[in-house]
């Protein structure tokens, strides 16, 4: 049966959106029934993707699923009850359990997935979906207003909160924690099983409201994971119940990555089971083909020498054993802290294995490089001073990177190499391995520089060419241009946190004055300009003829001035000589915030920090220098 899913942005979140069921045991022979949330939306994406893995769908308001009207005509019916989103919207939610535990038969399962209002995404910022408010949840809501609270369509709950829900209904229960969310699921873990990758590689947060997010959510898991708190933090959770009287038959399942973000054909999910086995699995018909494509790439590469674990077509899935190994990126974090110089032979290592993963071929002409290069590139921002543009493989093997291999036995064994593209650039995949191995570890730069590689391996003539180039497979795969409305409404507004946080560190200060009106409250005030450098040069091109400015503070200098572009440079004590209010000081520095703590030590608050991206028409600007 062919997907009513498309490669439309609308659609690919909803296929993201039914990666909540997508990994549990569905088949064609059970009957479902399915308990509307409140967003319409994410119920249809739900219902679509059940109406194509099983035998009957019904559907269900949850106000009604407590009647007796309409329980008593489906007691021990369904097989699966599926309620994502739901419980939050119960008046009551006991009696709707008990309600579920009537509807099911005797091996029925209650797949229930509820937000938690503990979880890490609201210490980081995000706000309340029922109050649209920040903390609400955190503190259970006992600071809500009476005017919020009496407009709220339902409350989050705890994970203590849902299991003593299911267990004075009758169930008993094995929980799951998702992240970044149940609506948009990308990784689910078995509250038994921890991750043993690094998450700020792999894990994209989401959020309901991203203008409040003040925290890098991806790089706080590792510390949580060793502290304990990996579970407790869970920004969602999935509850596979069953009833107290039935024997315990849950989910075979530790851990689930869900790729639902990457259209119909390439859409896919990989289980760990239970039985140490790990299935990669399509999310919809039109990518079945891929598990023969995944099992034919493998043989390739091991026909070249490289180590690629073994796996086979079971029911159309990829199967393959589970491998308790050290991942070549923890190796590499690893080598690098112990000697720097094993660490250059580990990477040429694998440079190597990239580079006789397909035949050498000769540089496609200009004509054909064209045709096959991305629409974003240039050609010529490939080709060396040299005319050359390094090594091209007959077949880029485009997952040949540490985070799709292991490092057993003094050798990188690498799995899932699903993806193989026609003739390709080797340079681009050296690239990648290099950013993948670099990647949220910029302390390992202060060993090896980056920099290095890219001398090393021919990339820095055209680097920015190549960057280009490699990150054009992952724009295409995850659909960015696509999703660009998506993201920007829920992805983490990383390029901001600093703003954000400096908004907090400045609560005394008026956050419009300090950074945006930086030419506010100026009037009859000695103005002066801290920093003695770029920034002060920058600001003085183009408002120095302008503006009266008293001189310049740096606190290099000493009591007695120097210039600066003709101005006169002073140590900040001169500010001593004057009362508060008698001055104004902008400070051009890029590093402002020990500046900004000095200034408010001794007592001048009336302080703005100059941004040389901004244009400040109060300021009366000389255009002629804006560039």
């Amino acid at each position: 049966m062919k997907s009513i899913f498309t490669d439309t942005a609308d659609s690919i979140e909803a296929l993201t959106s039914s990666g909540m069921i997508a990994w549990t045991d569905l088949s064609p022979s059970q009957t479902v029934l399915y308990v509307n949330n409140c967003n319409d939306k994410w119920n249809q994406a739900l219902i679509g993707y059940l109406e194509l893995n099983v035998h009957r769908v019904d559907v269900i308001d949850v106000c009604d699923l407590g009647e007796d009207s309409f329980l008593c005509e489906r007691v021990d019916v369904y097989d699966r009850v599926i309620m994502i989103g739901a419980l939050e919207i119960c008046s009551d939610p006991v009696k709707i359990l008990t309600g579920v535990k009537r509807c099911l038969n005797d091996n029925g399962h209650l797949f229930l997935a509820t937000d938690n209002r503990m979880g890490l995404r609201y210490f980081c910022g995000d706000r309340d979906p029922f109050t649209n408010r920040n903390f609400d949840g955190i503190e259970n809501y006992q600071s809500v207003p009476e005017e919020v609270s009496i407009k709220m369509k339902g409350r989050c709950y705890s994970d203590y909160e849902v299991k003593d829900f299911l267990r004075v209904s009758g169930f008993k229960m094995r929980r799951f924690s998702v992240i970044p969310s149940v609506q948009f699921p990308q990784l689910v873990y078995a509250e038994d099983y921890l991750p043993r990758e690094e998450l700020s590689i792999r894990y994209f947060p989401v959020y309901h409201s991203n203008r409040s997010v003040f925290i890098e959510e991806q790089l706080l898991y590792a510390d949580l994971i060793k502290n304990g708190l990996f579970h407790q933090l869970a920004n969602g959770y999935f509850y596979d119940c069953m009833r107290d009287e039935e024997d315990e038959k849950f989910l075979n399942v530790e851990h689930v990555t869900l790729a639902m973000n990457r259209g119909v054909v390439n859409s896919g999910l990989t289980i760990i089971r239970n039985n140490k086995t790990v299935e990669k699995r399509p999310a919809l018909p039109e990518g079945r083909w891929k598990t023969e494509a995944l099992i034919n790439n493998a043989d390739k590469l091991q026909s070249r020498g490289i180590s690629v674990l073994n796996g086979i077509n079971i029911n159309g899935n990829y199967t393959m054993p589970y491998v308790e190994a050290e991942s070549v990126v923890n190796y590499f974090a690893r080598l690098i802290i112990i000697n720097s110089e094993s660490f250059i032979e580990a990477m040429d290592k694998f440079m190597d294995i990239v580079l006789r993963s397909a035949e050498h071929v000769e540089m496609p002409d200009i004509h054909r490089l064209k045709e096959i290069i991305p629409e974003k590139l240039d050609v010529m921002e490939i080709i060396d001073s040299d005319g050359k543009s390094g090594v091209w493989l007959s077949n880029g093997y485009l997952d040949l990177v540490p985070l799709n291999a292991f490092f057993i036995n003094n050798e990188y064994v690498f799995y899932d190499q699903e993806f193989c593209t026609g003739i390709y650039p080797a340079r681009a995949i050296i690239l990648r391995v290099i950013h993948i191995a670099y990647a949220d570890r910029k302390w390992m730069e202060e060993i090896v520089p980056k920099d290095f590689f890219y001398q090393r391996y021919g990339l820095q003539e055209c680097l920015e060419g190549w960057e280009k180039y490699q990150s054009a497979f992952t724009d295409k795969l995850l659909y960015w241009k696509e999703r660009e409305k998506f993201w920007g409404e829920h992805g983490p507004e990383v390029h901001k946190f600093n703003e954000k946080r400096d908004r907090l560190n400045n609560l005394n200060l008026s956050y419009r004055n300090v950074y945006m009106e930086i030419f506010g409250n100026i009037e009859g005030r000695r103005l002066f300009i801290f920093g003695a450098g770029k920034y002060a040069e920058h600001f003085l091109k183009l408002y120095g003829a302008n503006n009266k400015i008293e001189g310049l503070l740096d606190n290099r200098v000493a009591e007695s001035s120097a210039r600066f572009m003709g101005i006169p440079v002073y140590s900040p004590n001169i500010l001593k000589q004057y009362k508060s209010d008698e001055i104004k000081v902008i400070i051009c520095i890029a590093n402002y915030h020990p500046v900004m703590k000095q200034l408010l030590e001794m007592g001048i608050e009336n302080v703005s920090v100059y941004n040389w991206n901004l244009v400040y028409l109060k300021g009366k600007p000389n255009m002629e220098n804006i560039i």
